[in-house]
Order: C-alpha cells, then structure tokens, then sequence
C-alpha cells in the first residue's frame, strides 16, 4: 500500500513549506489518501474490478467490439459492449475513470420512455428522475438517482453517492460508510461540538490515541476563508493498517470535526477507488449558516518596540514593529521587512522556513528573536 498510503500526511509536519499554508486548497485530496496514479496498468485492473459503487461484481469481460445498435438507441449482443481504454491523462479523480462498460447497453431516452409510457410517471432523459427530499434526525436529504445531498440542521451540507456510500446517524455524529467493496473499511464521520473550539475538541476526540504520536498542523481549510486544526494518526497510534485523520473548524460558537477512516490493508486499486469517492465525498462538504470565527479576534493588530542603539557614541532611536493581518498574513519590520503567515503559536516566512515563536497576553505581543523573548505593545 505504499503508493496509497507512503506519503499521506507529509504536509502536515510542522507547517515546513509555504505551499501548505497557501496551497490548502488542495487539502481534501491530500488529506484524505487521495493519489493519483498514472499507471496504465493500475487503471486497466481499477476498470475491471469495478463498474460503479453499485455493481460489486464488476468482472464481466468485454470482447473489444463496439455496438453499433447501442448507439442508436438499441440492445447490444450479450457480450460485445465496448470496452474504451483512457489514456493517463485523464483526470483520474473521477470513478468514471474505473468503471468498465459491461453487459447490454440501452439508449436511456428510450427506456424513459417506456417507463412513463408503463408507469404514467415522468423522468428525466438520463433515468434519474425527480429529486426528491426526506427528513432525518440530524437534517435532511436531496436526491436526484444515486447523487444526493444531505443537509444538517446546524449549518452544513455534503454529497454523497448513495450506490458507494451508505448514511448512518446516531449519538449526533452523520456517518457516510463505503459500500463500494465489503473489502474496503473507508468512512467519513461528522460531528459537532457544542462551546469547544478546535483543540479542546480534537484532544477530546483523540483521547484513547496516544498524544505524543498523533501529527499535529494547522491551516486554511479548503473554503479559504476558515482556519482549521488537524490530528493525524498513524496506524501505530491504533489498530493495525488503520488511518485515521481529525480535521477541526471552528463553527457558530463551537466545532465542526471532520473524521476519516481508511484501512491501509485493501487491495492497491480498490483502495484507490475508494480514496478517490472519499475524495470526493470531502471535497463536497460546505458550510450552509456559518458566522465569522472569533478564536483569533484578538491577534490581528500592529505591534511595536522602541529600541535605543548605540554605535560608536551615538546614540540611534530604532523602532521594529510586526503587522499581523486577519487573513493570517503580516510583515515583521525588524532592519529587514518580510512577509510572514501565522498560526496560533509561529511565525513562518513566505519560503516555509521558520520566522519565530510568539505569544499574545492582553494587549503585548511576544516574540521570541534567538533564545530571548522582546515585548511588543499593541498600538493599532
């Protein structure tokens, strides 16, 4: 499972390159084991190991022979559907990627059709029909065929396809199961914690792990505009082959914590297959109701220091400064200018590297320059 799973994680370690900081819109598929493969070979054995979420059997061989009744809307001979093998190139974040054509094809307008004509309902062209929408405990759900959407009452959504994954609810977490292969352990939990911001509520929900191994980060979560915390877990912080990854946002006064699961063990391209659905389940979720995070209100602002420095008798008046912006950007003016982003606790400059550990009590900030920590008031 090297291929999969080697090198998840890797831009979560202690914040070393910029590209995490602003790159983390990219996060969802990084986080959640998601790689793409360019082996022609893995994607020739994904094509016929599977044929959608809902079709597990998906071993039908195809004889390489295109139908030309499929395309004019006819039955296809038992056996002879075409078998269309993609280039590489091809974006491979889709399922469609691994779904291998098989059986009988049948125009879909026609089979519409017919069923209106035998039901007296109506559906769209493609079969999928009218979207309909239930209630559950924790929201409700939207779907048009396989694709739907569901919706929690406390202020975010996420869609799912139905034929990979199936939806529990209970204990107030929202639970998406894949279904896609019963060899497959793969699931994303969401829950809420009410009045705990991000790291109270991740040491809670990481408590039976063990702290001193969990990878700890912190950075844009994928909408740009949120600040997130991560705990990464390792399978020797648990069960064998187990990955296990904590994502925590401060939402409406509490938080959000996304959880994904995957299991290390699957066969290299059914895991592929379903990294890229809990790829793209992640990469779907949204906030609906969502007010601006307050947890760090109190950094932004200009901080300053007057030094006095003497050189050869003279006596020089300097005064270092350190601009921190609510978009996590700012600038120290120390002799030197530069750029900086930070986190709750460093400073990092614009190449990853670095800039200095800080802290904020009341209205003064401290910066730690070498081994000494120098006082800035807030001044604006």
């Amino acid at each position: 499972m090297t291929l999969i799973y080697g090198q998840a994680y890797l831009f979560l370690i202690d914040l070393q390159t910029k590209d995490f900081l602003k790159d983390e819109v990219f996060f969802m598929r990084r986080m959640y084991g998601y790689r793409v493969c360019t082996c022609a070979a893995v994607v020739l054995t994904a094509a016929l190991l599977f044929t959608g979420c809902g079709n597990k059997a998906g071993n039908a061989e195809t004889n390489g022979q295109s139908s030309a009744a499929a395309a004019s809307g006819q039955a296809a001979d038992t056996g002879s559907a075409a078998a269309s093998s993609e280039t590489d190139a091809q974006d491979q974040t889709s399922a469609a990627s691994f779904a291998a054509k098989d059986g009988q094809e049948t125009s879909a307008a026609e089979q519409a059709s017919a069923e209106d004509a035998a039901e007296g309902g109506s559906a769209s062209a493609d079969g999928a029909g009218t979207a309909s929408e239930s209630e559950s405990a924790g929201g409700s759900v939207e779907s048009a065929a396989d694709m739907q959407v569901y919706e929690s009452s406390i202020g975010w959504k996420i869609k799912y396809d139905a034929s990979c994954f199936e939806l529990k609810e209970a204990d107030g977490k929202t639970e998406f199961d894949f279904t896609g292969d019963d060899t497959v352990k793969d699931s994303l939990t969401i829950s809420y914690v009410e009045g705990q911001m991000p790291d109270e509520a991740l040491y809670t929900a990481t408590a039976e792990l063990d702290q001193e191994k969990i990878e700890r980060s912190e950075g844009w979560f994928p909408d740009s505009s949120n600040w997130s915390f991560t705990r990464n877990a390792d399978p020797y912080t648990g069960a064998d082959s187990i990955y296990r990854n904590f994502r925590g946002i401060e939402h409406n006064g509490g938080t959000v914590i996304i959880e994904i699961v995957w299991d290390g063990s699957a066969d290299e391209a059914k895991a592929m297959y379903a990294s890229d659905k809990l790829a793209e389940l992640a990469d779907s979720f949204e906030f609906t109701s969502h007010r601006p995070q307050e947890q760090f209100a109190y950094v932004p602002g200009v901080y300053s220091k007057s030094y006095t420095e003497e050189i050869e008798g003279q006596k020089n008046e300097l005064t270092y400064s350190i601009e921190l912006n609510a978009d996590h950007t700012g600038m120290l003016h120390i002799q030197d200018d530069v750029p900086i982003y930070w986190t709750s606790m460093m400073f990092y400059s614009e190449d990853g590297s670095n800039a200095g550990e800080y802290k904020i009590e009341g209205e003064t900030l401290y910066y730690k320059i070498g081994s000494e920590w120098d006082d800035f008031a807030k001044i604006g």
